[in-house]
């Protein structure tokens, strides 16, 4: 039988293990040929195998929830981008229906001017055809 020797424990080795296994490593006196007979094969391969299991699960999981905060942030992104393209979009409606009472307003102005001066020219029209052929009537019907 090979002389005992002191284990040297990690904190990972006592995390990992389950409370029989942490009494077993932490005890130097206790024979590991009686645990076996006594209690069957030793757990601590299939204990860092489901380590690693639940690690890759670990892992995984980390992966996932960053893959998700990075959708969240995009999606606040797109939230805020959205808002602000509302927000132009309903200025844009508000100053389009400016512009198209303004050019309304604008248009009517602008058929009013546009028809006092054709009655101004038609007047001055009238009048110098009066100051014209008023004569020429008066003279010959004289």
């Amino acid at each position: 039988m090979p002389p005992k020797m002191k284990k040297n424990l990690d904190m990972e080795d006592l995390e990992g293990a389950n409370d029989d296994e942490v009494e077993r490593l932490i005890d130097p006196d206790e024979d590991d040929e009686e645990d076996f007979f006594l209690k069957g094969p030793s757990a601590k391969k299939t204990v860092r195998f489901a380590s690693d299991k639940v690690k890759d699960v670990q892992v995984q999981i980390a992966e996932v929830t960053d893959v998700m905060r990075s959708n969240v942030g995009r999606l606040l992104d797109r939230g805020e981008r959205l808002d602000q393209l509302q927000d132009r979009s309903e200025t844009l409606a508000s100053t389009s229906d400016n512009f198209r009472t303004s050019a309304t307003r604008l248009r009517r102005n602008m058929w009013w001017q546009n028809t006092r001066m054709k009655m101004l020219i038609g007047s001055v029209i009238l009048i110098l055809a009066l100051i014209v052929f008023i004569p020429i009537i008066l003279k010959y019907s004289q």
